[in-house]
């Protein structure tokens, strides 16, 4: 059969249905060899949807689809224990089993260990699922318990992250699916900074508005952006008038701060957002279309650039109640 092209992203509430189907689908066929359903079957996934644990695979072919739960076709639940990534459950759709979603859901998860620093990826499986250990096996993963939980008998196993294996996710070459690890519903509201960097030709780092500056990234449902990024610190205009500061004044001013607004499309296919500038502080980024690579980990919004080599890590801003 051939393999699917697929998109991998965080799933969201309105996902949870479908994601009962997959799971029952998946592992409905272990009923007749087990004395209880599998323990999936019987776990509501909502509160790990709510807790970002959860990224399905859609069908790649589906792709403006994205946000239908219909095109769902896998699933992947993981969440850091200790030095590892647990993996919780992984299931695959039976129409689609055999082409490769499993596979790649669990090379996700080894590339999302891997940027968590994590050591190890780690799971286990019912040991009457017989096909899973062979597969599990297959893939580099090996035994290191058995024991009864809840009435379960499982086999735990674990795999770990080779200094070669962290290489090759970086230098592989590009596969056919795509990891987008934000929703177009996720990334609506507004973020705040939690850290912007630049990195110099000799790869040094460094931040050009101050460890503290200050900034809001904001998205909206109509489809507009606007980023307000300011250095700490910045002195006031001695004559209070916004428009009556001297030029070194309004130098400083200008020097410390980064404004811009336009429209955002979405890149799917390359888990990119576009931002389509049309008023800027700095003129120069007037009428241009930038590029902006995306990932997000359920909390954190990494959000790196095409023009320059700026990293900005962002958290969805919590409204001052004082």
């Amino acid at each position: 059969m051939a393999v699917v092209d697929i998109i991998i992203r965080h799933a969201t509430p309105v996902d949870v249905p479908r994601l009962k189907t997959l799971v029952d689908d998946a592992y409905g066929v272990y009923l007749d060899r087990m004395d209880r359903p599998p323990a999936p079957m019987l776990k509501d996934g909502s509160a790990d949807v709510a807790a970002g644990r959860v990224w399905v695979a859609v069908d790649g072919h589906d792709a403006g689809h994205v946000g239908d739960a219909k095109v769902i076709c896998g699933l992947i639940c993981m969440h850091p224990v200790n030095d590892a990534l647990f993996i919780e459950n992984v299931a695959v759709d039976s129409p689609t089993q055999g082409r490769g979603v499993g596979r790649r859901l669990l090379e996700f998860a080894e590339r999302h260990a891997d940027q968590l620093g994590l050591s190890r990826i780690a799971l286990y499986t019912n040991e009457l699922m017989t096909e899973n250990l062979h597969i599990y096996a297959h893939l580099g993963f090996h035994e290191t318990a058995r024991r009864v939980e809840d009435g379960y008998h499982r086999v735990f196993m674990e795999k770990p992250i080779h200094d070669e294996a962290r290489s090759s996710h970086h230098t592989e070459q590009p596969r056919k699916d795509i990891i987008m690890t934000i929703t177009p519903d996720e990334l609506i509201g507004t973020w705040e900074i939690v850290s912007y960097t630049l990195t110099r030709d000799d790869g040094t780092v460094f931040h050009p508005l101050g460890e503290d500056c200050e900034a809001y990234l904001i998205y909206t449902a109509d489809g507009h952006v606007s980023a307000q990024m300011s250095a700490t610190g910045r002195p006031a205009y001695a004559s209070r008038d916004l428009h009556e500061g001297t030029t070194e004044e309004m130098a400083a001013a200008a020097h410390g701060y980064v404004a811009y607004c336009g429209t955002y499309t979405l890149d799917l296919e390359h888990s990119n957002v576009i931002h389509n500038i049309e008023i800027s502080m700095n003129p120069t980024w007037e009428h241009q279309s930038q590029v902006r690579h995306v990932d997000y980990d359920g909390e954190l919004l990494t959000i790196t650039a095409d023009v320059n080599t700026a990293r900005l890590v962002w958290r969805k801003a919590r409204r001052s109640m004082e």
